[in-house]
């Protein structure tokens, strides 16, 4: 009997001993159990954030890619650059799931870019596996071949008069005929196979001859590439008219020693006018302070004026920010009477096959700025003066674009 007691509580000690133990070992499983799930856990949180950082990376490569994309694309051909809109390529380089979108702005804006002569920022987004990143780097062109024009006629460049003067580059793809006296003070150009002058003229400005003429876009296609829903069409209800008082609907008259003001605004202002009519010592003011300013003439083969005669319009501002005119009319564009002008002019475009545009600089007139013509006369003792590289052609502008000393990202992380 006592054996068995002593049994009994022998074995209820061991029962006592063996669940101890098989509490210690769940114990020891949960606290186990526990690290591993802390450390399954730190190992996908590290490796998720792996994932996210090697794309976070891998979209800036693809952003500096989109960058150089644009680079060369505006290089090779400026009309081309993707400027109305982004351009996006999908999987550029054959990977899945990534892409970069690349636009061409002006400098410090969001608004498309407005072309040579205006500064350039290119936007760039690059995106994989959905993260994406952006910048905004500075170009500028460089290596220009051809020299900043005071005057280029396309056809030909008339001058007479012995006060007639042209300070700065005098370039064409035709024929130059100076006369009477009349001086070029500046180097002058002759650009393709029938270039050169047009009788006899003695000259001390290095000459240039060049095999091949220098292609210049007309105002229709330089409409058509800055805005591509429809050109100067589009522009004729889609404007900045309302900017000045002085315009009516589409024509500006100032007249009897009256005055008017066109002001710019950010990203640049654009103007479209049937008709411009400037006389009687009358002044134009472009305000440029606030950004450029851009006048478009139309329709193509219009016959509306664009004359300022006996008055003055000048730039007030930053002299970066370029005034321009841009005429598609057929009627000359003309500068008379001791008239004033502070910008550059653009006059050529073509109907049914023909070039069109045609400048007159005369009776003691003064065109401080640049001019491209179809056709242009000076006389009379006028006079232009090149101050700013307004226009560039489609050939012969700078050999390439590249970085311009400015590289940010678009809010960063």
């Amino acid at each position: 009997m006592q054996f068995r007691q002593h049994t009994r509580r022998r074995c209820r000690r061991n029962t006592a001993r063996q669940g101890g133990a098989i509490i210690g070992v769940l114990f020891f499983l949960l606290i186990i159990s526990v690290l591993l799930m802390g450390v399954g856990t730190l190992a996908v949180s590290h490796n998720s954030l792996c994932y996210y950082d090697t794309n976070y990376a891998a979209s800036l490569d693809l952003a500096e890619a989109g960058v150089n994309y644009e680079f060369r694309k505006i290089s090779n051909d400026v009309t081309q650059a993707d400027s109305a809109s982004a351009y996006t390529s999908s999987a550029p380089f054959g990977i899945a799931n990534t892409s970069f979108s690349v636009q061409c702005v002006n400098r410090g804006t969001s608004t498309a870019w407005s072309g040579p002569g205006t500064n350039l920022d290119v936007l760039s987004t690059g995106t994989v596996n959905g993260v994406s990143r952006t910048i905004r780097v500075s170009a500028k062109g460089m290596g220009t071949v051809n020299a900043p024009y005071a005057i280029f006629s396309i056809h030909q460049g008339t001058f007479s008069g012995g006060a007639t003067r042209i300070n700065g580059s005098t370039a064409t793809d035709g024929n130059l005929a100076p006369s009477g006296g009349a001086a070029i003070v500046g180097a002058v150009q002759f650009d393709g196979p029938g270039a050169g002058w047009n009788g006899s003229y003695s000259t001390g400005s290095p000459i240039t001859f060049n095999p091949t003429s220098v292609t210049w876009p007309t105002v229709t296609q330089v409409a058509n590439q800055q805005f591509p829903s429809g050109g100067l069409t589009w522009l004729s209800t889609h404007n900045d008219n309302t900017l000045s008082p002085a315009i009516s609907g589409t024509t500006l008259t100032v007249s009897g020693g009256g005055s008017a003001v066109l002001y710019g605004k950010p990203g640049g202002a654009n103007y479209y006018l049937t008709s411009c009519a400037v006389s009687g010592g009358s002044t134009v003011l472009f305000d440029n302070t606030a950004g450029p300013i851009t006048i478009w003439m139309g329709p193509v083969n219009g016959n509306g004026q664009s004359t300022f005669s006996g008055g003055s319009a000048s730039v007030k501002g930053d002299p970066t920010k370029a005034v321009r005119i841009y005429s598609a009319l057929k009627t000359t564009f003309t500068l008379s009477g001791a008239s004033e002008f502070d910008g550059g002019i653009y006059a050529y475009d073509t109907y049914n096959g023909a070039n069109i545009g045609t400048f007159t600089d005369s009776g003691g007139s003064t065109l401080d700025g640049s001019v491209i013509s179809n056709d242009m006369t000076v006389s009379g003792g006028s006079q232009i003066n090149y101050q700013f590289q307004y226009f560039n052609p489609g050939s012969g502008g700078p050999n390439y674009y590249g970085f311009d000393n400015s590289w940010v990202e678009v809010n960063p992380r």
